[in-house]
């Protein structure tokens, strides 16, 4: 994480949590995503600004388990990647919720559990993602064989889902898949059955009705709205995350002048430029180069040049009044215009996911409450 308050982002705590509010006006039970340090934003803060509106926190693996548990957040914490033998002891004395993909993990869990308390499992069926869970035409009897057991708590099912805002035809196979694989089992006492991700959530209402009784939700809650070619709700969101940075140098520049490495840039006239503290070390995307905008003083401003490793040049030719001290938002609103992180990501050639966890995984936070 860079050290400096020249670039920054700032976290609306409670504007995140408006947003999970929101959400449970569609489905009752929401899964808030918080893995990989909170999409960025900080996995104590804000697993600790949605915990009045959850019963469970889902993390990516068990150190976010343990940052959240140790933190004192008392809540349900479900782990979704797969565990390593040596982690499950650990999990299972701190009553973690976690996966197993096969009979060589059960036999594992077995023999490395050291702990009278009962592992708390939950499965992911592999309908068509490829990276991990229960492959699909193994579920129904790996399942069979997991219920079973006695001294291990079944707390739930899942898949997840490769296209959902994409292609549709693909995402209903998916879904019969896993429909398919419960109509095997009586799931109604399971606290967790679920597919839908943001994508998901916005894109099929099936995916709210029974047997599903929950979503795990991650972008939505940050204030982003996921690109779907088939959204079927209408969710009011709040604005969560807003990069800013500061002009360091405001000079005007001849006709012919080059500007950043490489010489991408050359002043096609006179021009007015800001030299603004950030680059791609900050989590500003080098592609940006001579395509992005910022905004100064509730204006569009270019970046000209190469993204630099912490400065960056903008064009603020017609802008008038800028000096050195103010201002540039890199993602959010000033004024009356916007920086979308979906605007961006498409620039990039990118999902807005790799944006947000970019910047936030390069920057420190400010964190307000209003």
């Amino acid at each position: 994480m860079q050290i400096g308050s020249k670039c920054y982002m700032e976290v609306n705590l409670r504007n995140l949590k408006r947003n999970l509010v929101e959400l449970k006006k569609f489905q009752k039970k929401i899964i808030p995503v918080v893995k990989s340090n909170g999409y960025g934003l900080g996995v104590k803060e804000v697993a600790r600004a949605l915990s009045d509106e959850t019963d469970f926190l889902a993390v990516g693996n068990i150190e976010e388990a343990h940052a959240i548990a140790d933190a004192g957040i008392k809540k349900e914490i479900l782990i979704l990647n797969p565990l390593l033998p040596k982690e499950y002891n650990d999990a299972i004395k701190r009553g973690f919720i976690f996966p197993l993909e096969s009979k060589k993990d059960l036999r594992e869990l077995f023999r490395k559990s050291r702990n009278r308390k009962k592992p708390r499992i939950h499965l992911e069926i592999d309908t068509g993602m490829g990276r991990s869970g229960v492959p699909y035409g193994d579920a129904v009897k790996f399942i069979k064989d997991v219920v079973g057991i006695r001294n291990i708590n079944f707390m739930g099912i899942y898949t997840h889902l490769s296209a959902p805002d994409m292609d549709s035809g693909f995402t209903k196979e998916q879904i019969a898949k896993f429909l398919n694989v419960l109509s095997n089992f009586d799931f109604s006492n399971f606290p967790l059955i679920h597919a839908a991700s943001s994508a998901g959530f916005i894109s099929y209402k099936e995916l709210m009705r029974k047997p599903f009784n929950t979503s795990r939700i991650g972008l939505l809650i940050y204030g982003i709205m996921p690109e779907t070619n088939h959204m079927t709700i209408n969710v009011k969101l709040n604005d969560v995350v807003k990069v800013k940075a500061v002009i360091l140098r405001v000079q005007e520049v001849k006709k012919g002048t080059t500007i950043g490495y490489g010489i991408t840039f050359k002043a096609p006239q006179r021009m007015k430029i800001a030299t603004v503290a950030t680059g791609y070390s900050w989590g500003l995307f080098r592609k940006l180069t001579n395509k992005g905008k910022v905004l100064v003083k509730g204006k569009r401003a270019r970046i000209i040049g190469s993204v630099c490793m912490d400065l960056t040049v903008i064009d603020v030719t017609g802008i008038p009044g800028v000096k050195p001290g103010d201002e540039v938002v890199l993602i959010g609103k000033q004024g009356r215009e916007r920086i979308d992180i979906n605007e961006v990501a498409k620039i990039v050639g990118t999902i807005p996911y790799e944006i947000l966890t970019n910047f936030g995984n390069a920057l420190e936070k400010k964190y307000i409450f209003k």
